[in-house]
Parts: C-alpha cells; sequence; structure tokens
C-alpha cells in the first residue's frame, strides 16, 4: 500500500505538474536561459509570473529549501534508527522533531552562501553540478540492483507474485527501459564539451567523473 501511494505522489507532483508547465511555458522563452542568484529561471516561477502571481521566486525558493531540510534530517534520524548513524542524532525535542539532524543538515545549508563569492561560487557549482549528475548515477544503480535482485529471484525458483508483499508490474522491462534512458541522459549529458572548440574541464569532470568513481569505489 505504501508503495502505490508513493506511485500515485510522485505520477501526480511531478509527472502532472510538469506536464502542465510544458502547456503553460513555451520552450523558447528567454527566462528560461537566464542565469539568476533566484529560482527565477525556473519553469514553475515563469509559469507561475506568467499569471501575474508576485514573489514568485523567493517563495519557490523557500518551499524547495524547507521541503529538503525536513526530508534530509528525517532520513538521518531513520539512519541513526536502524544503527547506520550515531544514536545522537534520534535525540527529539518536545515537538517530536529531530532537532540534532535538523541541525546538521542546516549547517550544510550554509554552503549556499558560496555563491555570493565569485571565486567561491565556481567552487559551489562545480558540487552542484557532480551531486545532480549524482542523481543519474544513483538510479543507474538502483535500477542494476533491482534487476540482479529479480534475476536472482528467477534464479532460486522465488515466485514473486505469491512470496513478496508488493510487486512491480511489467518487470523487468520497465526497469531496462528506465535504465537505458538513464544512461543514455548519462552520457549525453556533457556532450556539448566534445565539439569543436568548446571543451570545458567543469563540464567534463561534473558530467563524468560520478560513475568511474562509483565503480571504483564498489571494486574496492
Amino acid at each position: 500500500m505504501t508503495a502505490k501511494r508513493i506511485f500515485v505522489r510522485i505520477l501526480l507532483f511531478y509527472v502532472l505538474t510538469i506536464f502542465v508547465v510544458g502547456l503553460v511555458v513555451s520552450s523558447n522563452d528567454p527566462h528560461l536561459l537566464t542565469m539568476t542568484d533566484t529560482a527565477s529561471q525556473s519553469p514553475f516561477v515563469i509559469a507561475a509570473r506568467n499569471t501575474g502571481t508576485k514573489v514568485v521566486p523567493s517563495t519557490i525558493s523557500a518551499v524547495v529549501l524547507t521541503s529538503a531540510w525536513s526530508s534530509e534530517s528525517r532520513i538521518i534520524y531513520g539512519m541513526a534508527t536502524n544503527g547506520h548513524a550515531p544514536s545522537v542524532f534520534m535525540r527529539l525535542n518536545r515537538f517530536g522533531i529531530p532537532y540534532v539532524a535538523v541541525a546538521l543538515y542546516g549547517v550544510f545549508m550554509a554552503l549556499g552562501y558560496m555563491t555570493l563569492s565569485q571565486s567561491a561560487s565556481t567552487v559551489f557549482t562545480w558540487m552542484q553540478d557532480i551531486v545532480s549528475i549524482y542523481t543519474l548515477v544513483n538510479w543507474i544503480c538502483i535500477c542494476v540492483v533491482y534487476l540482479r535482485f529479480l534475476y536472482g529471484c528467477r534464479k532460486q525458483s522465488i515466485d514473486r507474485h505469491k512470496e513478496l508483499p508488493w510487486t512491480a508490474p511489467l518487470q523487468p522491462y520497465t526497469t531496462w527501459v528506465s535504465l537505458v534512458v538513464f544512461i543514455l541522459l548519462f552520457f549525453t549529458g556533457g556532450f556539448t564539451t566534445f565539439m569543436k572548440e568548446c571543451w570545458s574541464t567543469e563540464t567534463f569532470i561534473s558530467s563524468y567523473l560520478n560513475l568511474p568513481f562509483i565503480i571504483l569505489v564498489s571494486i574496492g
């Protein structure tokens, strides 16, 4: 039931909203390519601005920031509960908030102030790009692990539909399609750096460092 609810939420909050934004914001909107220090180039912000809503960039930034702060602190608390992080992160205040986990994540959020300095902003941009690409690598790893789990069940004659509490439909086809798409996105993400006179060390490193690093660490 929980897995089904997650699927519905992803469908509504991500797929549906992106579809609607795609209908509202033109692909050649000049604001999409305008670099700013706020979220004003976000298609969600542009869509809201086109409706006449004010102070949208700051509102979107606040929503994203508080959402990330909440989710990441819960992850740290969950890790501590399962014994995968120091027990100090299990401490709660009288409102039931894991304040130690929230404080830890708040320290890393302060790295955002690096954008106020030109030199530090360059480092922050590198870090931001590497983390963004790591999301693709993370999903590639998830797909590979799930495929090994699926074929492992088959090898041991384990019937997923009878012995597991919940099974994803259309397997392994959807996982293979997802894996191919993620790999394609990964290898084409920094393709511009291979074009004539367009080499960028930052683009190359941030786009392709993660995968060999993950492979090296896994083998090690």
